[in-house]
């Protein structure tokens, strides 16, 4: 029997699909909690899936440039896939020239601006196309159920994104990592609880000076608490045993002042079997030749990979390093002035 401004029909006489025209207001409602979700309400299957495309690989930039993901505004936006993302934005800026900002603005503000064009962008061409459908032919797929379903599924990825896993971006100003990492490198470091819970000995960490925690610095971590360290003529012992270094290649490397200066790359493995690169200029600094240090409890003991060019616990300036002071993992170059090593993982 038909009904309202449409026909209707039943379906158990089986007599022809359901018609209804598509409410402007419930196609708006759907995209503004996720761009693409107001498609799918008017049977644009295709158009839907590029907008929940683009709004996930948002939600990823969103994560990936900012470190302010715990903030109570950004942690409701972005799970909601983009609601409320034009306050965040005005968030995130405050964070960029707040002591805590993101350590990539520009990509930050960029994904900001971004997400809520493509927010704006669904509700009105979502409304457009249900203004449009005035006989719509309901499919399988409109069902509250199944929308529901969805909107679950697309929360729970953003949810997850912008949760425990996130990443800050960072820039490397000095030449105190290289080999590892050289000057002017910019990087993605991890933040989140599970990555800091699997640093050990050899990890390269992000750390705030224990002098000064509105800076950070970036190491290699070679020293757990409990144990001793020291250099002996430029060989590192880790309780008593010594690292083995193995000599690969002379090289030349710049300083700030483009003056070059001669070195050895060398494969230093430690005694627990884990390798990585490293430069030394001079065997024989006062560096080179330290005390014993016992790693106290809750700290651990960080050198840079370029041993006569770093400032790292060797030094009182910076000392032992507490545990609760590291706040990254840094995992992947995105950029550096040798093109060859994007892409190139931190290890």
């Amino acid at each position: 029997m038909g009904k309202g401004d449409g026909v209707e029909f039943s379906e158990e006489l089986g007599a022809a699909p359901a018609r209804k025209a598509r409410k402007r207001w419930i196609a708006a409602i759907f995209s503004l909690a996720a761009p693409g979700m107001g498609h799918v309400y008017c049977g644009e299957l295709s158009r839907g899936a590029v907008f929940i495309a683009a709004n996930f690989v948002f939600m990823v930039l969103l994560n990936v440039g900012s470190n302010f993901s715990h903030d109570p505004v950004v942690m409701l936006a972005v799970p909601s896939g983009s609601f409320l993302l034009l306050l965040a934005t005005l968030v995130d800026f405050l964070s960029i020239v707040g002591p805590s900002g993101t350590q990539n603005p520009i990509l930050i503000l960029a994904t900001s601006f971004g997400s809520f064009l493509l927010l704006v962008a669904a509700i009105v061409d979502s409304w457009r196309i249900a203004g449009s459908t005035r006989n719509y032919s309901v499919r399988a797929f409109n069902r509250w159920y199944l929308y529901l379903g969805a909107f679950a599924l697309i929360w729970t990825f953003n949810a997850i994104v912008s949760s425990d896993r996130q990443y800050s971006s960072y820039h490397i100003a000095s030449m105190s990592m290289e080999p590892t990492l050289q000057l002017n490198d910019r990087l993605f470091a991890a933040t989140g609880s599970q990555d800091l819970a699997k640093i050990g000995r050899a990890s390269v960490v992000v750390f705030r000076h224990p002098g000064d925690p509105d800076v950070e610095y970036i190491k290699r971590l070679v020293g757990l608490p409990g144990d001793t360290v020291q250099l002996r003529n430029g060989i590192l012992h880790i309780n008593g045993s010594a690292a083995i270094r193995k000599h690969q290649e002379d090289v030349e490397i710049a300083d700030r002042s483009g003056r070059l200066r001669k070195a050895v790359r060398y494969r230093e493995t430690l005694p627990s079997g884990e390798s990585y690169w490293i430069l030394e200029q001079i065997d024989r600094s006062i560096a080179d030749n330290t005390p014993e240090y016992a790693v106290p409890a809750g700290h651990v003991f960080v050198l840079g990979d370029n041993r006569d060019a770093s400032q790292d616990s060797r030094f009182s300036t910076i000392g032992f390093v507490p545990l609760e002071n590291i706040v990254a993992v840094p995992t992947f170059v995105y950029w550096s002035e040798d093109l060859g090593r994007i892409g190139q993982r931190v290890q």
